[in-house]
């Protein structure tokens, strides 16, 4: 199963859908991005992160400056709610490096941080 996520900087850190952002302000340069998105996901940005059978991670970054990342989450045979947990806290500490939010692409939602 694949599961999009966009990660961007809205104005109002407090937006609790994709709905509620109206403007966003840049990630940072693309080397600091994919640096930090390297650090968290090592691969991700050049190829493949995979985390043993249970998912796999790839992510686009958008322009220089990064006004977004686009993230595929792929989950393996040994995903879990156990896996879940474990991306959402490694995506939330992403987000809180960036200061930016990260949400889900088919119900507009609010993931992370």
């Amino acid at each position: 199963m694949s599961f999009d996520i966009i990660a961007i900087k809205p104005t109002n850190l407090d937006a609790e859908s994709l709905n509620a952002v109206r403007e966003v302000s840049p990630l940072g340069d693309a080397e600091s991005v994919r640096r930090i998105f390297e650090a968290k996901f090592p691969g991700a940005t050049t190829g493949l992160f995979v985390n043993r059978e249970e998912y796999s991670l790839e992510v686009t970054l958008a322009n220089d400056p990064v006004g977004s990342a686009h993230l595929a989450l792929r989950s393996g045979q040994a995903w879990s709610t156990s896996s879940r947990d474990q991306f959402i806290e490694r995506l939330g500490e992403l987000c809180r490096h960036l200061q930016c939010v990260a949400f889900a692409v088919s119900d507009n939602s609010r993931l992370a941080p």
